[in-house]
């Protein structure tokens, strides 16, 4: 699932309202969400550039098949989302936003990953874990 979003005129801001300033009073966005196993188009939504990525991608979560791999810009999430999509037995690859923190929990302690340590284990594996 991803959204693009395009300007228009301003007398539609009352059905798409925009971001306001730089002439952007009305705007809409498309969300459209694809399985590329069965080539479908499993969601598609249009409505203001107003809506969330991340409100739109939870709305229809109940209709995603279990074990599942989604391909979304999670990067604006929030953990309980995160949370709610690991609980329903799907799995999620994403961008890591970058004032995310990444911690390792071994022998009952957390541990901070940095963002190198994650480059750098990424040279020397396929596979990070």
């Amino acid at each position: 699932m991803n959204s693009t979003e395009f300007k228009l005129p301003p007398n539609m801001s009352n059905v798409f309202p925009g971001y306001g300033g730089d002439g952007t009073q009305s705007c809409a966005q498309i969300q459209l969400e694809y399985e590329v196993f069965n080539h479908k188009i499993t969601h598609l939504h249009i409505g203001n550039s107003l809506e969330s990525d991340r409100t739109e991608g939870m709305r229809h979560l109940d209709t995603i098949p279990k074990k599942t791999l989604l391909l979304r810009d999670l990067g604006y999430y929030n953990i309980g989302n995160l949370r709610t999509i690991g609980e329903e037995d799907i799995f999620y690859i994403s961008r890591l936003h970058s004032q995310i923190s990444i911690y390792t929990k071994s022998e009952g302690s957390f541990k901070r990953i940095t963002h190198q340590e994650i480059l750098e284990k990424r040279r020397t594996k396929s596979i990070l874990t």
